[in-house]
């Protein structure tokens, strides 16, 4: 099979995105992380007067909107670009946009599995699913933007495909 077969395959494969609200939820972090760091700017050029000069507060200010630009933005197609999918023998999990990451989890590395929330996500009705891999902590996996019942099916779909492997083994 040569290369365009294969990634004719790949693209041919049936894949689950994250919830729409996921985006709302990522934006609002962004959100209060900005909004902590404009209070923090705010009271350094309050307080401290060598920071006052016009060239300092214009230059702050437009490092921090094209900050916020870029984040925004860049979060809007990690977001749309994230996704997931069953095979026979394992899972894939894309994200990201600018650094996108593409994960391959063999069933029979998968340990273990949690469903996990926040206060933010819960308000939206998402929770994220950790897949707690054989590879080690650096290699663990977490599938964001996910409903409580998606979630719930896609932990039990995994657990069965574990306890498959293990019985095998």
């Amino acid at each position: 099979m040569n290369t365009s077969e294969l990634e004719q395959q790949y693209d041919s494969l049936q894949w689950e995105h994250l919830h729409p609200n996921f985006l709302k939820v990522t934006l609002i972090w962004w959100g209060i992380l900005y909004t902590t760091i404009a209070v923090g700017l705010l009271l350094l050029f309050l307080f401290i007067p060598e920071t006052r000069l016009f060239e300092v507060m214009v230059g702050a200010a437009g490092l921090f909107l094209f900050l916020l630009t870029w984040t925004i933005g860049t979060t809007i197609a990690s977001v749309r670009r994230s996704r997931y999918t069953l095979r026979v023998f394992d899972l894939l999990w894309e994200q990201g946009w600018f650094f996108h990451r593409k994960h391959v989890i063999p069933f029979n590395r998968i340990q273990h599995l949690v469903v996990h929330s926040n206060p933010i996500s819960r308000k939206f009705g998402l929770v994220r699913l950790g897949i707690y891999t054989a590879a080690g902590e650096a290699k663990d996996v977490s599938i964001p933007g996910l409903t409580q019942d998606v979630a719930d099916q896609l932990k039990f779909t995994l657990s069965k495909h574990i306890s498959t492997e293990d019985a095998k083994h």
